[in-house]
């Protein structure tokens, strides 16, 4: 007899919203930070890539650019609702 295993894989309805929701902060995050679309692309490319290398990679200071980052990521947690 084969065991029933449960289906673990998200419904439609949450891989929609997820999208949507990713779509709000991404375009929010343009609004924000001047070289978003660089930014975003480093993180679709690798997404444990650093502060550190993300700032090499557009010119900024490292300091700079986290202090940045931990600005915009409270934004979007608002947007999030966290």
């Amino acid at each position: 007899m084969y065991d029933c295993i449960p289906d673990s894989s998200p419904s439609m309805e949450n891989v929609i919203a997820d999208r949507l929701l990713l779509d709000q902060l991404f375009n929010r995050l343009r609004e924000l930070d001047p070289d978003a679309d660089t930014i975003i692309q480093c993180w679709l490319n690798d997404y444990n890539i650093s502060d550190r290398a993300i700032a090499e990679k557009i010119g900024r200071p490292q300091r700079t650019f986290a202090d940045q980052m931990k600005k915009i990521r409270t934004e979007l947690r608002k947007i999030r609702g966290y």
